[in-house]
C-alpha cells in the first residue's frame, strides 16, 4: 500500500501572516507560522501508518529546519503563487508515489484533528477530488486527490467553487466535505482569537499565551518533535 502524501505549503517569512502585522512583528509572525505548522504536522503524524509530509516552501532553509530529519522539502519559486507551486510540485512528488493519495493542507489551520484527516482520506476513495471549505463556505481549506490525477488548482477568492468548476470541466468527480476542524484558517487577529478561544492547537496556544508571550522557539525542533 502506497502511503498518502500530505503537502503543506509554507510562505516565506516576509509574506506570511501580514494581516497580523499590527499585533506581531516579523519575528513573531514567523514564530506563529511555525507553531501553527507544527500543530498541523502533529495531527498528520498521529495517523497510522504515518503519511509522508512534504513542505512546499518558498524559504527552503527555514522549512528544512522545521522539517527535521523526517520531512521532505520541495522548493517553490518565491512569489510565483500557490497554484503554480502545486502544479510544479505534483509531478516531482508523483515520481515515486504513482497513484498515491495527496492532501493539500494549509499551515494555518492549527485546530485540525486526526479524525477529520482520516475522513478526508476515506472520501477521496470515492471521488477524484474532495474540497474542504472554510467556515464561510467560499474558500478551499484543503484538497484531496490522487497524484496521478491532480486537479487544476484554483486557490484564491471563491476557490471552493472554482475547484469544483475546474473538476467538472476536466470530467473529474468531485464533492464538498465539511470538516469542523479544517474550517478556521488564521489570516487576521480575529481568526487567531477564535482559535485561542476554541480547543486544540496546543503549539499555537503555547506560542501566543506562553510565558514568553509570543517569542519564537528554537529552530532545531523539527517535525520529529511533533510526533
Amino acid at each position: 500500500m502506497i502511503k498518502p502524501v500530505v503537502i503543506i505549503p509554507l510562505k516565506s517569512a516576509a509574506a506570511a501572516l501580514t494581516r497580523l502585522s499590527d499585533r506581531f512583528d516579523l519575528r513573531r509572525r514567523r514564530g506563529l507560522q511555525r507553531a501553527m505548522a507544527h500543530d498541523v504536522v502533529a495531527a498528520v503524524r498521529s495517523l497510522r501508518p504515518v503519511p509522508d509530509v512534504a513542505l512546499l516552501a518558498e524559504d527552503p532553509l527555514s522549512a528544512r529546519r522545521l522539517a527535521g530529519r523526517r520531512g521532505l522539502v520541495v522548493e517553490a519559486a518565491l512569489g510565483a503563487g500557490l497554484n503554480l507551486h502545486l502544479a510544479c510540485a505534483i509531478p516531482v512528488l508523483g515520481v515515486h508515489r504513482p497513484g498515491a493519495t495527496a492532501l493539500v493542507l494549509p499551515a494555518d489551520i492549527p485546530q485540525v484533528q486526526p479524525r477529520d484527516i482520516v475522513r478526508l482520506l476515506k472520501a477521496v476513495d470515492e471521488h477524484d477530488l474532495v474540497v474542504v471549505p472554510d467556515r464561510h463556505g467560499r474558500d478551499a481549506n484543503a484538497l484531496a486527490f490522487r497524484l496521478d490525477k491532480p486537479p487544476a488548482f484554483a486557490f484564491g477568492a471563491d476557490s471552493c467553487l472554482h475547484h469544483l468548476e475546474n473538476a467538472e470541466r476536466a470530467g473529474m468527480t468531485a464533492r464538498v466535505l465539511e470538516l469542523a476542524s479544517f474550517a478556521l484558517d488564521v489570516d487576521t487577529a480575529a481568526d487567531l482569537d477564535l482559535v485561542l478561544a476554541g480547543s486544540g492547537a496546543p503549539r499555537t496556544r503555547a506560542f501566543v499565551c506562553g510565558p514568553n508571550g509570543g517569542e519564537e522557539g528554537s529552530d532545531d525542533d523539527g517535525l520529529e518533535a511533533a510526533e
